[in-house]
């Protein structure tokens, strides 16, 4: 058995205007994530730590790879850079031995929001539908993405979404009898 070196990433998160006061770095997670959820070729040996000065690195990475991070709620992820690029919806492949460093992961208070109520033809409230938003560029429809949101109504038939990257065009569908995945 030939053993190799799996990979590794680390970097830094920003917050636009500093990291806030009363935040406590270990609320803010680098997940990356399969990019091909079928794939038997993404591993992660143990979850990356976040350390006091915001820094992380995690170890163990094999695979294509989407590069994801959550943060507390009223922040919303803006980017994630590797030096120049912009790789926030770009997956990333980890072959063996690949370290990758210096990621830039950029959080924002600024946040896109989507609204509305889903009515039938009556104009009724409809609660038993799911909400499914996505963008016009189909190459934005994959696992992981966020750019796609499901949602279900409210007892008045309301939705809402925060956070959406923005995008030339969204649409926005209400379906009955969605199958789950």
């Amino acid at each position: 058995i030939a053993m190799q070196r799996p990979g590794s990433v680390s970097g830094r998160f920003e917050f636009e205007g500093g990291p806030p006061a009363d935040l406590n770095p270990t609320m803010v997670r680098f997940m990356p994530m399969p990019a091909d959820p079928g794939s038997s070729r993404f591993m992660m040996t143990s979850p990356p730590q976040t350390n006091p000065d915001y820094s992380f690195r995690g170890q163990g990475f094999l695979g294509l790879v989407l590069l994801r991070a959550s943060a507390p709620p009223g922040w919303y992820l803006a980017s994630i850079h590797h030096g120049a690029d912009d790789v926030t919806d770009t997956p990333v492949r980890l072959e063996p031995g690949t370290d990758v460093r210096d990621l830039r992961i950029l959080f924002t208070r600024t946040a896109t929001t989507l609204s509305g109520t889903v009515r039938d033809d009556r104009g009724n409230p409809v609660v038993d539908a799911t909400v499914v938003v996505f963008p016009d560029d189909d190459q934005k429809w994959n696992f992981g993405s966020r750019h796609l949101r499901t949602l279900r109504p409210d007892t008045q038939g309301r939705f809402e979404t925060r956070g959406l990257p923005p995008a030339s065009n969204y649409r926005v569908v209400a379906v009955q009898g969605l199958e789950d995945g």
